[in-house]
């Protein structure tokens, strides 16, 4: 082979590497630019990091007391939820209580309650306590806490619990409990043995909570029986 076919030899080889090599760089450059299946798996599966959450206020119903007589604690019966109400002392409310004296098993003891000073009332509730009861909370008035008021009835006639929801405008109600004559007897949440007595030679005393705006309070009635 003379120079001169040595020479074409070598410029035909350095053409094919050439075109090799730009075969290659362009094989290179096309898969990089292209996601790779599993990027697009990713891209396409995953979740939006944004949610959006709707929540719907529940509006506050009316309360009232319908709870075992002998459970512990109550809620006063009412207009308002439990949790915006404290004990009160000094309640604007005139109350007048008629039947209180010379009790007989059954007889009626009614409470009339008129509301002063721009205030309500929402509803009351009543219970017979020992006679010399001191009630200044709702722990002092669930009989099984307490231990100063009946757990339930005395007799076939009587009431053992009674509550008198209020009507709007709140601003009256009455309420009537018929008292009882006999022994209640239960044991009280810590084992405490109570046994209460109401009857002639044992008075008792009506216990009335009431309800107002944001608050409750108790007043004692003593009754004497016949």
């Amino acid at each position: 082979m003379n120079r001169s076919q040595k020479s074409m030899a070598i410029a035909a080889a350095v053409v094919v590497v050439l075109v090799v090599v730009v075969a290659v760089l362009a094989n290179r450059s096309s898969s990089s630019s292209s996601p790779s299946d599993d990027a697009a798996v990713t891209s396409t599966s995953a979740p939006s990091v944004e949610s959006t959450t709707t929540t719907t206020a529940a509006a506050v119903a009316p309360t009232s007391t319908t709870a075992d007589p002998s459970a512990g604690e109550e809620t006063p019966s009412g207009a308002q939820p439990a949790s915006v109400m404290t004990p009160v002392k000094d309640l604007p409310l005139d109350v007048s209580v008629d039947g209180t004296k010379g009790v007989s098993d059954g007889d009626a003891v009614t409470v009339h309650v008129t509301a002063k000073d721009g205030s309500k009332i929402f509803g009351a509730d009543a219970r017979l306590c020992r006679g010399d009861a001191v009630i200044e909370n709702s722990g002092d008035y669930a009989p099984t806490q307490g231990g100063q008021c009946i757990a339930g009835t005395l007799s076939a006639g009587s009431d053992g619990f009674v509550e008198a929801p209020g009507a709007a405008p709140y601003a009256s109600l009455d309420l009537t409990f018929r008292a009882g004559v006999g022994t209640s007897t239960y044991t009280m949440g810590d084992g405490t043995p109570v046994s209460i007595t109401c009857g002639p030679g044992h008075p008792c005393t009506l216990v009335v909570r009431f309800q107002i705006p944001n608050g409750f309070g108790f007043r004692s009635y003593p009754l004497s029986f016949a």
